[in-house]
């Protein structure tokens, strides 16, 4: 039992987990698009291939897919590049669905009801989405709690807000706060010291979380939708030094979906995590072997790690951008759909950056990802959705890899929008004008 082939291996394609799989063919003139390697073993073509494999040493073939170290390669996919004049995407990154979907539960953790489901992660309640809980008291300070009748673990509701001065001031904090009005106007217009401040900002975080949570669950329970239209971008947002000694910025990247009529956000998230510990991460990692996995198999792949963030901005600064021509040159080659690993993640790693002392940094594809599956469960109920997407790194194959299914249907579609952030509004206009008369022309309207 101690021979290597004896032991138990992590499996070449991550699996499925809680119905999250982004490991699939993206090309989408391809016919094994959106076919995930669960979808692959049920097919005819799988089962003939390998019904004669009796022996257990003999590795199955898989006629669809091959698994080459941090990707997978779609052979369809392969067939059709050799044809003349044919560039198609072949190679695509393996991403862990574990860390996919820890991403999302973050993600989506401010629309559950608290005391609805239980906060023990092994208990098996997860698995069948039926909790039983129960009240069971409060704490000594008010707070609720609850007992889950399956593991019987005991836990706490929402807590309780303290109550503080003068809350006649609050709505006058809040538009001086949506006003961006400096923390130092407020304190001498209010008369409130800085530490009140701080305490009034997180009560009115919590009270805002609550509000939008009840307004979206009520959007994807209940609200129906026969067409959306959505805007999906990406901002960078870099974070003062807090040494003197060090003065390096943090690097935050942020994912938003607007409605294209109304300007409703459905969500805007942030690759940040701040309730992690970046120190016992690290020695977790460490006891476990994380590092000596590959990325994809790793526990605490989501997260960025020390080592490895010193490691990648070593191998940014010897290689460079690949992709660093002229503009068109880049837009072509997104176009033709071939792009490498470098470009599934905008994360630009330069000597200047570093990672924020507290809370954890997130690897932005896996926030991506997180994203669309928010979204996905916000407009569950639309009959049809169109996309508008800036050509940004990473973007098209995550929106591909979760809206497969509804893509495949006809459900819904994505359109990638180029534009010159250079010109003036006046330009702007009469570029509008000249397309909206190309497309009338086009469509034959008079």
């Amino acid at each position: 039992m101690s021979k290597k082939s004896c032991q138990v291996k992590p499996p070449r394609i991550p699996a499925e987990f809680k119905g999250i799989q982004v490991n699939c063919c993206k090309f989408t003139r391809c016919k094994n698009f959106g076919l995930t390697p669960e979808m692959a073993l049920q097919t005819d073509l799988y089962k003939e291939d390998n019904k004669n494999k009796l022996n257990r040493q003999v590795r199955e073939s898989d006629p669809f897919y091959m698994a080459t170290g941090t990707s997978i390669k779609c052979r369809q996919g392969e067939i059709l590049s050799n044809l003349p004049n044919k560039r198609n995407q072949v190679y695509f990154s393996l991403k862990s669905n574990l860390a996919a979907y820890e991403e999302y539960q973050r993600l989506s953790s401010y629309l559950v009801i608290p005391g609805s489901i239980c906060d023990k992660i092994e208990c098996p309640s997860h698995e069948t989405g039926y909790y039983k809980i129960r009240k069971k008291g409060n704490t000594a300070s008010g707070v609720p709690r609850f007992i889950c009748k399956t593991c019987g673990k005991t836990f706490t509701g929402r807590p309780i807000d303290r109550p503080h001065d003068k809350t006649e001031l609050d709505k006058t904090f809040f538009k001086l706060l949506v006003a961006k009005s400096p923390l130092q106007i407020i304190e001498f217009t209010l008369d409130m010291s800085m530490g009140a401040i701080y305490r009034r900002i997180n009560f009115i975080h919590r009270q805002c979380l609550v509000f939008i949570a009840d307004k979206k669950r009520k959007l994807y329970e209940s609200k129906n939708f026969d067409r959306l239209y959505l805007c999906t971008d990406r901002i960078v947002t870099k974070s003062n030094w807090t040494n003197r000694k060090n003065k390096k910025n943090c690097e935050f990247y942020g994912i938003g979906t607007a409605d294209l009529t109304s300007d409703y956000i459905f969500a805007f998230n942030f690759n940040y995590d701040p309730d992690m510990d970046p120190l016992e991460i690290q020695e977790k990692a460490l006891d476990i072997g994380d590092e000596e996995q590959l990325p994809f198999n790793r526990r605490y792949t989501r997260l960025w790690l020390k080592s490895d963030f010193e490691k990648s901005k070593k191998e940014r600064a010897k290689q460079g951008r690949k992709f660093s021509g002229s503009q068109k040159e880049y837009i072509k080659n997104k176009a033709n759909e071939v792009y490498d690993d470098e470009l599934l993640s905008s994360e630009t790693l330069v000597k200047e950056t570093d990672l924020p002392v507290k809370g954890m940094e997130i690897h932005n594809e896996y926030t991506m990802i997180a994203h669309f599956y928010l979204v996905k469960k916000l407009i569950q109920n639309t009959k049809m959705t169109r996309l508008y997407l800036d050509l940004d790194m990473g973007m098209k194959t995550w929106f591909l890899a979760v809206f497969k299914e509804e893509i495949l249907e006809g459900k819904c579609d994505g359109f990638l929008v180029n534009m010159e952030k250079e010109m003036t509004v006046d330009e702007k206009r009469i570029a509008v004008k000249k397309a909206k008369d190309n497309i009338e022309k086009f469509c034959g309207i008079p």
